[in-house]
């Protein structure tokens, strides 16, 4: 089981049903379950792990809605070892130090916010629901009476039939019709808008594009939305490729990007508009510290998809190399006790020359100081081109997103399977000799404030 299989199955589904055109009390039903139809099959299938819950956000929503905002910004979920959001915080930094009145509106997101003062958009959507889910179910309900909707539903019943056949796995979470998505949509939609309409905000930054429904209301009022990259992007990432569209509901309007590799290699829509702005600040600091690169030294970036598998391949590593100094670094979504847990589960003990990185360790210093760095699809393996490391991908599911990237000979593609110990790619691994293709030199402040404000 592949990620390239499962990505040709939801394709192949889109065009046999024409699930994007596919309407219901005039929403678009298929760019909201895409991505987690993408998920539950992935793990049910077993190509990947299944990643832990996200924890319920708190709090409450009020925050500083006096005024006009013509700015807004809606951070990361996840935070830095230092706390903050990098993919953000140049922008609000870019367009709060040209003056007071351009200082945007920063939304709180996820567990780091909460107390903040900052209004939650975790509670601003139940208060949402509360308030509008009664008006939404007026605007959709009655598309899905039962004479109208046996086709709605039997159309779903397709897909799903379709994608358990394919992968011989059952769906539990997205077997029904999602009455409830459509119905919590609208209401979201509608309070998004409403909200973003009374602060005659003209752009929103939004990190990560999961969120529709702010993104559909955001637009219904008039905002420009712009995500701002924030990791890999490849043919096949399943919130924002659709190849060969002109435009597809529920997009951002404008991608900003480290390089122009991304904007060519990422199938967007022929609406959505690409801006290269240069590499991120931490990659420009970065720099400084591979000239402290320790020759025979290895990184392991993990991945809460693959904690397992990839910790095999760093044991292997470690057992047929005591000369190496291997290091794991976990991901955020990941605990250290997942790892001993499952050298328990071996019925083994950490090889001597195996260490596990500090928690609020800077995944992006730790990639500049070592000679390889091991991964799976991580964008951290980009960086680690980027920054002139060895570096090998594994072909665990999900490596098919860095075939343009092995293409032009700047990683090294290890198969598990024939090269368990990655002695092979050990041997072959060459660091990448142009990568501003990747990430070209950063836009200056002046000119990012310019770009922020088009």
């Amino acid at each position: 089981m592949t990620v390239e299989r499962l990505w040709r199955a939801l394709n192949q589904i889109e065009r046999d049903e024409a699930l994007l055109e596919w309407r219901i009390g005039g929403v678009y039903l298929w760019p909201l379950v895409r991505m987690r139809l993408y998920r539950e099959v992935a793990e049910a299938a077993g190509i990947f792990e299944s990643l832990p819950p996200r924890p319920e956000v708190g709090g409450a929503a009020t925050g500083h809605f006096k005024g006009q905002y013509a700015f807004g910004v809606v951070p990361f979920l996840r935070r830095n070892s230092a706390g903050e959001d990098p993919f953000s915080r140049p922008i609000v930094d870019a367009l709060a130090g040209v003056s007071a009145a351009l200082a945007p509106l920063v939304f709180g997101m996820g567990e780091a916010d909460q107390g903040s003062g900052r209004p939650q958009v975790e509670q601003l959507e139940r208060d949402f629901l509360k308030r509008y889910r009664p008006l939404a179910k007026l605007r959709v309900l009655p598309s899905l009476l039962p004479g109208l909707s046996r086709g709605h539903v039997a159309k779903w019943r397709r897909v799903v039939g379709f994608l358990e056949r394919e992968f011989h796995v059952q769906l539990k979470s997205n077997r029904g019709f999602p009455r409830w998505l459509l119905v919590n949509f609208v209401a979201q939609r509608y309070g998004w808008f409403r909200l973003f309409g009374s602060l005659r905000m003209r752009k929103v930054f939004v990190v990560n594009a999961w969120k529709r429904a702010l993104i559909a209301g955001a637009q219904q009022a008039g905002v420009w939305v712009v995500e701002p990259q924030h990791g890999l992007l490849s043919d096949m990432h399943p919130l924002l490729s659709f190849a060969d569209r002109e435009s597809v509901a529920y997009l951002p309007n404008e991608l900003l990007v480290w390089g122009q590799y991304w904007a060519e290699h990422s199938a967007l829509p022929a609406s959505v508009k690409t801006t290269v702005i240069g590499e991120p600040e931490a990659l420009t600091k970065a720099r400084a510290r591979v000239a402290n690169r320790q020759p025979h030294t290895v990184l392991f970036v993990s991945q809460a998809q693959h904690t397992k598998r990839l910790f095999d391949t760093a044991l292997a590593v470690a057992d047929a190399n005591p000369s190496l100094r291997i290091t794991v670094k976990p991901h955020p979504q990941e605990d250290l006790e997942q790892f001993t847990a499952h050298l328990h589960e071996l019925g083994r003990n950490k090889p001597t020359n195996l260490h596990f990185a500090e928690r609020d360790s800077a995944a992006i210093n730790l990639i500049a100081e070592s000679e390889f760095v091991v991964g799976v699809y991580s964008m951290a393996l980009v960086e680690a081109v980027g920054l002139g490391a060895k570096v090998i991908a594994v072909q665990l599911p999900g490596w098919e997103n860095l075939r343009a990237i092995e293409a032009r000979g700047d990683l090294t593609f290890a198969d598990p399977a024939t090269d368990p110990d990655l002695a092979s790619a050990l041997t072959k691994a060459s660091p990448a000799t142009d990568t501003g293709y990747y990430f070209a030199a950063p836009v200056s402040r002046e000119q990012l404030t310019n770009m922020l404000k088009a």
